[in-house]
């Protein structure tokens, strides 16, 4: 859950104007990143931790390897991270960053899916989860794999993830994951419910964020 801090760090400097409170705590910001990079025991640059921990607050999803939501969570940290080391003017700090940034970056881009399903619909997404050491992977459709991206948009910061692909998710989501009051935490890739009971759960605050971005994307009629 640390990037969720690094980016609600940024918008509390952002919105009280409190370097203070950032140069003090700035160092500690960098230790969590740190701490949380030695949980990339693979070396893909996406921290994917120990396999039978809950690596977030989805505890009832099974995930392995790197998952949608976790690898944009990282990503949307790493982001506001830079955008803070601009704040405290701390070019070494931001250099190890984008480091950090980029290589997460591009193993994300091995989660990105292209396809049909048995319906012939086409599938642009980011796949639930992918192990790049066994190759296996999850392909079902996540609803919160853009929340960071809204995060950031939220507080008025560059967007994560390209205009187009964010379209293409959408789309895809909104066919595959529509459910009786509104849209399923996920379902398999033929819009099917999933095995785990919160996997089936329509969230409140998840189809608030998903329709604010369909919203945001031209797509007003659908949100």
């Amino acid at each position: 859950l640390y990037p969720k801090l690094a980016m609600r760090v940024l918008r509390n400097v952002k919105f009280t104007g409190d370097l203070d409170f950032l140069r003090q705590n700035w160092e500690t910001l960098k230790f969590g990143l740190d701490a949380l990079l030695k949980l990339d025991f693979d070396g893909d640059g996406i921290p994917e931790g120990y396999p039978d921990e809950v690596k977030n607050t989805f505890d009832n999803l099974e995930v392995f390897g790197a998952d949608a939501y976790d690898a944009t969570q990282f990503l949307g940290g790493c982001k506001a991270l830079l955008t803070l080391a601009d704040m405290v003017g701390d070019k070494a700090g931001k250099e190890r960053i984008q480091a950090a940034f980029d290589k997460g970056w591009k193993s994300l881009e091995r989660l990105w899916r292209e396809g049909e399903n048995k319906a012939g619909e086409k599938l642009q997404y980011y796949v639930t989860c992918f192990d790049p050491k066994s190759g296996k992977k999850n392909t079902d459709v996540w609803l919160n794999q853009l929340d960071s991206h809204w995060y950031l948009l939220s507080i008025g910061e560059e967007p994560l993830i390209p205009e187009d692909r964010v379209k293409k998710i959408l789309k895809t989501v909104y066919r595959n994951n529509r459910a009786f009051m509104g849209w399923a935490m996920c379902k398999t890739e033929n819009s099917r419910p999933v095995k785990s009971d919160q996997g089936k759960d329509v969230y409140t605050t998840s189809n608030y964020v998903f329709a604010q971005l369909l919203d945001y994307y031209g797509m007003a009629k659908e949100s």
